[in-house]
């Protein structure tokens, strides 16, 4: 393929010629080249292919004058045919490529999951073999959660029963299922998202009442997921909701399977961890077969920390770090309360049985924030 035949086509699909002009050039020309004889090319035959050749150019510029065939000579004629042919083969390679990048590199966004039901609109965080998403549902325009993972290590169905969660202030769990992306097929889950906004973006710090507050509500939604013998284990500000209201902060729910999702995929070589933070207990971040509630317990002990200072309980600027810092109970300096910081440093010890109960941490914020 000539330099000239490419720069032709890149003049063609960014002006946004008409893939029928060109074509259409082709059949008149060649047609034309049918019926003559080798030689001298006669009068109008020269003055239909001027005209042919300045249509181009009139659009194209410089790239189209080539085009032209010069002497008015059957030779001519056929380099130029050629160099038409040659140039239509570099434009159909080039629109192939552009649409296919194009296509790709919004993925996902405005791709469809179930059929259609949802669509995805919006990237949250992370990437397509690991991010989260925002997705809008077609039958009612509700919003959703979409987590994209590599495929799953675990049947989706066995996920979905483990992930069904059908306590009340959870998100309903809509969907899972494979997406078709342009490194292969990849897992896909979708949640309702809850009214409001994440309480990692509320404005930090919260009020020692307020932070106490919106802790009894999130509480009161464990201990209902408890009672039915099951354990969140990855509970963190950025998927515990909230809205504003007259008195003050309200959950509006908790959408928890995004970092369980990830951790049941197969790896994802050269991403980088969904969240830039940790919340999750030593237990869970051991992958201890058995994790209790206490897990849940550390996480919202955690979370409200950050809630009252603005920063993460633990040291480190990284998930790495945070995680070697909470597996050796390395915290931060408290820049909070002192009264609700002694609280709360009962409930991020690393051994599970040490930590008190959900109710006694909560009943506990709640008496340190009224001296606070």
């Amino acid at each position: 393929m000539t330099t000239s035949a490419r720069a032709l086509a890149e003049r063609l699909e960014d002006a946004g010629v008409p893939y029928e002009l060109l074509d259409d050039t082709i059949r008149s020309w060649a047609t034309a080249r049918e019926s003559l004889d080798p030689g001298p090319l006669p009068g109008e035959v020269v003055g239909q292919l001027d005209l042919d050749a300045a249509e181009l150019a009139a659009v194209l510029g410089e790239p189209a004058r080539a085009l032209r065939p010069g002497a008015p000579h059957t030779d001519d004629l056929d380099r130029a045919l050629g160099h038409l042919v040659e140039a239509r083969a570099a434009w159909e390679s080039v629109r192939w490529l552009r649409t296919r990048r194009t296509r790709w590199d919004r993925f996902p966004i405005d791709a469809v999951l179930d059929d259609g039901a949802y669509r995805l609109v919006e990237r949250v965080r992370g990437e397509p073999g690991r991010g989260l998403y925002r997705g809008l549902c077609r039958s009612d325009g509700g919003r959703v959660l979409v987590t994209l993972t590599t495929p799953q290590a675990r049947a989706l169905e066995e996920l979905r029963r483990e992930l069904g969660y059908r306590t009340p202030g959870i998100a309903r769990l809509r969907h899972l299922g494979p997406l078709a992306g342009p490194g292969g097929e990849l897992a896909a889950m979708v949640e309702d998202e809850p009214s409001g906004v994440p309480s990692a973006e509320l404005a930090l710090p919260l009020e020692p009442p307020a932070a106490a507050r919106l802790a009894r509500q999130v509480a009161e939604t464990l201990a209902a997921v408890h009672a039915g013998g099951e354990v969140i284990r990855f509970l963190r500000p950025e998927l515990v909701y909230a809205d504003e209201v007259a008195g003050g902060l309200r959950l509006s729910g908790i959408a928890p399977r995004a970092e369980a999702f990830v951790a049941e995929a197969t790896p994802a070589y050269g991403m980088g961890p969904l969240f830039d933070s940790v919340f999750a207990a030593p237990e869970v971040l051991a992958m201890a077969p058995v994790v209790g509630p206490a897990a849940d317990v550390f996480s919202l002990a955690a979370m409200v920390g950050f809630w009252l200072t603005g920063e993460h309980p633990f040291d480190g600027e990284t998930p790495v770090a945070q995680l070697g810092a909470i597996a050796a109970g390395r915290g931060r300096m408290w820049n909070g309360p002192v009264a609700l910081g002694m609280v709360l440093a009962d409930g991020l010890v690393p051994h599970p049985a040490a930590r008190p109960a959900l109710a006694d941490l909560v009943s506990g914020l709640e008496r340190a924030a009224e001296q606070s």
